[in-house]
């Protein structure tokens, strides 16, 4: 009886990779449900919580501020706020941080009807329960279009050729293997550059893959590529680096975009300027920047598109060389393994949550038998439209 009961646990509890050196940090706010429980009754929040709390508070407010802080030390530069700069809304609530190592008790890999990998870690935290972060790649990440006549069509790559050479150029391992960048660049958009009233998000041809998590009971979705500075000044050259925007003055000094980028890394290096924020760092590793400078982009002629502009990304994969993306299970090495970081934004309290880890995959599920077909292709046969080749 109890080998039944082990062998349907294990049943229930597919283990489709392995997760190492992995920590996050989960920035939740006064409002969060996962620190409601205990405000609501009176209950002390558990001093595991990290507290972080720069808001600019009254004088006659200051009984507000969360016990602990320190706001003069943590959040001040000779008595005047630091600027949190990419952190922009470190100074918008007080916060209690969980931080610390992720181990997973479940984790899944499944490739979807679309061709789409997905992987997902199950894991506990302290005094919130069951928590899940993922993220999901088109392995095929290729954007083309297609161009043709009433009789006959082709796919032709858009916007400069191969998108994951370009941005894998230079990206390795830490055993120094070249490896293949994807840009987790779901809900990402950008401001006109001409008109800050009018923006763009990128259309889903040209989306690589995105994050996703829930942390206890709050639901956390994927922060976009950044195409703007922390005021919201587009990154659009040369115009940013001449100061010749018409809205805000820009952020960052630099001739080109690669002082920029410059700047930009030196900022994160700082860990943000705020001293609060090595509370959390002793805690989990450091967030690294991607950037994505566009610059091997045909020029446009409009402001339209991403030639021209610089993406600051917090949320990428990277893959290890020969990966195996079909459906099974391996033997022995894995089907595909990497590093990953992601940044999610929460949905109902304004929190924030990195996480940063490396896997090995054994194991990707096939979804086919859950999906749907392809309507599109349906109602092309039956209308005897032409298609484009596929890859």
């Amino acid at each position: 009886m109890l080998l039944v009961q082990l062998a349907l646990f294990a049943g229930c509890n597919p283990q489709d990779g392995e997760l190492t050196e992995a920590t996050y940090a989960a920035f939740l706010s006064q409002a969060s449900p996962n620190i409601l429980p205990f405000t609501q009754v009176g209950d002390p929040v558990p001093e595991s919580f990290l507290r972080v709390d720069c808001r600019e508070l009254r004088e006659d407010e200051e009984g507000r501020r969360l016990e602990g802080v320190d706001y003069e030390a943590e959040c001040t530069d000779d008595e005047d706020p630091i600027e949190p700069g990419w952190f922009y809304w470190l100074d918008q609530y007080a916060y209690y941080v969980a931080a610390g190592p992720v181990v997973p008790w479940r984790v899944e890999a499944v490739r979807n009807i679309e061709g789409d990998i997905q992987v997902l870690f199950h894991f506990e935290t302290d005094h919130i329960g069951d928590s899940r972060l993922g993220f999901t790649i088109d392995p095929d990440f290729q954007p083309q279009e297609c161009v043709g006549t009433e009789t006959s069509a082709q796919l032709v790559d858009i916007d400069g050729g191969n998108w994951l050479e370009h941005w894998s150029e230079g990206q390795t391992n830490d055993a120094g293997d070249p490896v293949t960048l994807y840009l987790l660049n779901a809900s990402s958009y950008q401001f006109n550059p001409s008109n800050f009233g009018d923006y763009w998000f990128l259309d889903e041809v040209r989306l690589a893959g995105t994050s996703f998590g829930r942390f206890g009971s709050e639901d956390i979705y994927t922060h976009g590529v950044d195409y703007n500075d922390p005021d919201g000044t587009p990154f659009h050259f040369p115009a940013y680096a001449e100061g010749a925007s018409p809205f805000n003055d820009a952020v960052y000094e630099g001739e080109d975009m690669a002082e920029v980028q410059e700047a930009i890394s030196e900022e994160f290096a700082e860990n943000g300027k705020l001293a609060t924020l090595g509370k959390v760092a002793a805690e989990t590793s450091p967030v690294e920047i991607v950037f994505e400078d566009n610059s091997w982009r045909p020029a446009s002629e409009t402001d339209v598109g991403l030639s021209g502009f610089l993406g600051v990304s917090t949320n990428w994969v990277k893959i290890d060389p020969n990966p195996d993306f079909e459906a099974g299970k391996s033997k022995g090495t894995p089907k595909f393994s990497g590093e990953f970081q992601i940044a999610l934004d929460g949905y109902d309290a304004g929190g924030f949550v990195f996480a940063h880890g490396k896997f090995k995959i054994f194991n990707i599920r096939d979804d086919a038998d859950y999906g749907y077909e392809n309507l599109e292709e349906i109602k092309r046969a039956e209308n005897n439209t032409p298609t484009c080749p596929t890859n």
